[in-house]
């Protein structure tokens, strides 16, 4: 069983694709009228259905570095949208001109219905600021990406010079190993610099038109973009400013600023990652390890404090292991401990308890002369209703009540009886009171007295319980069965605690085993060698009274009373009904006791409802 669980865990796992970007090349074009034709050629590894790149055009330094980077109006840096010119899959090479890489490509439809598993579609869809285009590529079919697309109105026209200034990527998880940034401005010729913000760069200017930026290992959730200032060209997004002085300056300062920030970050940094190894090595947590070997993963690797630190973590790392070793064997041990406790209970259980007796398939008479109310208890350790019902009839036929049909009504009177059970007198009490005689109706009447008829009722029901216990037919488990139940709720209480702590599966089985156990010890109850035989001898009854519809008319008992009062309190009455006619009075004082008992106990609930909403609106 253990082995199909296994295997059935191990095939609904979810499958994780695991992917990265080799290599990342964007190509942008400044046109004349302001806009900027962009191409993005890349290669993915690894597993992967396709690819969302999500371009955001507007708001860009919203809370993006504050207002650090905006010389004049902010809304001057963005973009009025975007034009997708095409989609391809291609055979990514860098020796290669960008025709012969469209060449070898297939382009792309867009499709709004595209699903997990296409190719040669595109989903074009608008997210905060921008747009979303995901890409149905799988890594199955071996082909790299192409994306062809119009920035419009991103430049900037000032008095002296033209200005750009955009972020890269936005929320993308990769990481790309290799991105290169090629930015060409036609008919440039005096002016061109750029500044870049966020992740190291090698920027080299190839020519007044061309500028080339390359970056490895760059993670896209870093904060970077790029300002570039060139040649003035007329366009719709105009300052009316001198820009340049007031752009180096700016530049310049934030330099100084962010260097200045990022030494004082970096010395907090590793002061943490000192103080987090230290930590580690005392404690020996395996959490207080994860956190310093984030820290201390995140200085620079040609810091000599990163090698030492490492150093220092790689040889705590087997005592970190054997102390979880060491607390998982424990911790298993205490559940394997509970578990085998509670084997030894149940075991103890079963060999004091747990009796041969005989067992009858079928017993053809009456076992004993028993009240109905000592066989209801016999069979399910408690006495119902029917138990009452079938009382009252047992006493009928012992002609200690007499029953008598009226024209509308029914008469119970009382006979004349030398000995009685005590329970037979509460029950004479809860029908007659102190009368001699009384209709069904009236009886019914008794449950507006609710108080009066409910005590009476509780009385016979207490006092019948009592009896039916003196026979002695179950054992006293009080002490086991909370042994049991103590034992059950440590067992949940041991498991909660140690399900998060490397013990998932033997806590699991501990809290389900607790809750079992719990249930099964609070129902407990045990028959002793007498109420086995007993109850073997009634059960055998019961099924010999099933057994009646096999039986010819002439076959059947003849004082069929005796069997009708009994299957009441042996829940079989149904299935005999179907053999033989039930007299209607039967049925009828049956709806009439069952009527006026749960009369009564509303009744009482309704009052209580009615005298605590009075209390409440007094106060």
């Amino acid at each position: 069983m253990k082995k199909i669980l296994l295997l059935l865990f191990f095939f609904f796992i979810p499958k994780v694709e695991a992917y990265n970007i080799t290599n990342y090349k964007i190509e942008m074009t400044v046109l004349e009228n302001g806009n900027i034709n962009v191409i993005e050629m890349f290669q993915m590894n690894g597993d992967y259905n396709g690819f969302e790149r999500n371009i955001k055009y507007r708001n860009n330094y919203d809370g993006y570095r504050g207002d650090s980077l905006i010389v004049f109006d902010k809304q001057l840096y963005n973009s009025s949208g975007i034009t997708l010119n095409e989609v391809r899959s291609i055979d990514y090479k860098t020796n290669i001109s960008n025709i012969e890489i469209i060449q070898s490509g297939d382009l792309f439809k867009e499709s709004q219905d595209a699903t997990k598993g296409d190719y040669g579609v595109y989903k074009l869809e608008k997210i905060i600021d921008g747009e979303s285009i995901k890409i149905y590529n799988s890594s199955k079919m071996n082909k790299d990406f192409y994306i062809d697309y119009t920035l419009k109105n991103v430049v900037i026209t000032h008095n002296d010079i033209s200005e750009i200034m955009f972020p890269i990527f936005y929320n993308m998880d990769e990481v790309i190993d290799n991105f290169e940034l090629i930015i060409n401005i036609p008919n440039n010729k005096d002016t061109l610099e750029i500044w870049t913000h966020g992740h190291d760069n090698n920027v080299t200017k190839i020519s007044n038109n061309t500028i080339k930026l390359n970056m490895t290992n760059m993670d896209t959730n870093d904060y970077f973009d790029f300002r570039l200032v060139f040649d003035k060209i007329e366009t719709n997004k105009v300052s009316n400013q001198d820009a340049f002085s007031k752009i180096v300056e700016l530049e310049d300062n934030l330099n100084i600023d962010f260097n200045d920030k990022t030494n004082a970050e970096y010395e907090q940094l590793k002061e943490a990652a000192y103080e987090a190894v230290n930590k580690v090595e005392n404690t020996l947590n395996i959490n207080d390890y994860n956190n310093a070997y984030e820290i201390v993963n995140s200085l620079n690797d040609k810091d000599e404090l990163k090698t030492q630190l490492l150093v220092k973590l790689m040889n705590v790392e087997p005592k970190i292991d054997r102390k979880n070793d060491i607390i998982k064997v424990v911790l298993t041990s205490i559940l394997t401990i509970w578990i085998i406790g509670n084997v030894i209970i149940l075991y103890n259980i079963y060999k004091k308890y747990n009796k041969k007796t005989i067992k009858y398939k079928y017993y053809d008479e009456i076992p004993n002369d028993y009240n109905p109310t000592i066989v209801g208890y016999l069979m399910h350790k408690k006495i119902t209703n029917d138990d009452l019902v079938a009382s009252i009839l047992y006493l009928i036929d012992k002609k200690v009540i007499i029953f008598e049909k009226n024209k509308s009504d029914y008469i119970l009177k009382k006979g004349k009886y030398k000995e009685i059970l005590p329970s037979e007198e509460w029950l004479l009490k809860l029908l007659f009171d102190d009368k001699k005689e009384i209709s069904l109706i009236n009886f019914e009447h008794k449950a507006k007295n609710y108080e009066e008829f409910l005590n009476l009722y509780s009385n016979w029901l207490n006092v019948a319980t009592n009896e039916a216990e003196d026979r002695e037919f179950f054992y006293d488990a009080f002490s086991i069965k909370l042994i049991g139940i103590i034992y059950s709720l440590i067992g949940m209480i041991i498991s909660l605690f140690l399900i998060g702590k490397d013990t998932y599966y033997s806590s699991l089985i501990v809290l389900f085993t607790s809750i079992i156990s719990l249930v099964y010890y609070i129902n407990f109850y045990k028959r002793t060698s007498l109420g086995c035989i007993e109850y073997s001898k009634w059960n055998g009854f019961k099924r010999y009274m099933e057994k009646f519809y096999t039986f010819n008319l002439e076959d059947l008992p003849k004082d069929m009373n005796k069997y009708i009062i009994y299957s009441i309190s042996l829940d079989c009455d149904y299935n005999l009904s179907r053999v033989v006619k039930i007299d209607d009075y039967i049925y009828d004082l049956y709806d009439s006791i069952i009527y006026t008992i749960n009369t009564a106990y509303l009744t009482k609930k309704n009052m209580h409802t009615k005298y605590s909403s009075i209390n409440k609106n007094k106060l």
